[in-house]
């Protein structure tokens, strides 16, 4: 995904194993990707960029998407479904 993104990750950020890059040890199958806060402090296009291929992404491995963000424009453009939270209880959800 991140060649798809023409994304330049440092070799040694690949060595490192972060979290957010390593693959799991036992074969799980994944139902959803988690995007929390992704391009909360990007440029429109930068955002619409990464969205576009998170949603590639999502469409072809046939996972969804649980996407986190303060952005309520954003994510009226690309999910099925929002819930909106108070104090971590659900207060409203819309469905599109």
């Amino acid at each position: 995904m991140f060649s798809r993104m023409q994304m330049l990750l440092p070799n040694r950020s690949l060595r490192r194993n972060p979290v957010g890059l390593h693959r799991p040890r036992r074969r799980a199958k994944v139902r959803f990707l988690i995007a929390d806060e992704v391009s909360g402090m990007l440029d429109t296009i930068t955002q619409a960029a990464i969205w576009h291929a998170l949603l590639e992404h999502a469409a072809e491995a046939l996972v969804g998407i649980l996407a986190i963000s303060h952005d309520s424009a954003l994510l009226a453009r690309i999910c099925d479904r929002v819930m909106l939270l108070d104090k971590g209880t659900i207060c409203d959800v819309d469905r599109s």
